[in-house]
């Protein structure tokens, strides 16, 4: 039996600079995160919409928004490196 590890994917030195660095701007194109061929994810296209609408959201509430370079992840998961702490600075006092 082989079980693929989706989460170290996007990991790879090689395929990625800065790979442990959280970059908003870093292309995905060669990500596998939601499936290729017939098993491609059917919700990727909702779960896209939802992103760019939270972001242009949060964005337009918080213009300084900026990170402070704090962030933990949970690698626990058998098919997922998830995001558990990300820390921002905002505009706010």
């Amino acid at each position: 039996m082989v079980q693929l590890i989706t989460s170290t994917a996007g990991l790879d030195p090689h395929a990625y600079e800065d790979a442990n660095i959280f970059n908003i701007h870093r292309s995905h194109d060669k990500s596998i995160s939601f499936g290729q061929g017939p098993h491609y994810c059917i919700g990727v296209t909702l779960v896209r919409s939802q992103t760019e609408v939270m972001l242009k959201e949060l964005f337009s509430r918080f213009p300084d928004l900026s990170l402070s370079g704090r962030m933990d992840y949970d690698y626990n998961h058998h098919n997922a490196r998830r995001m558990t702490m990300l820390e921002v600075e905002t505009n706010l006092n």
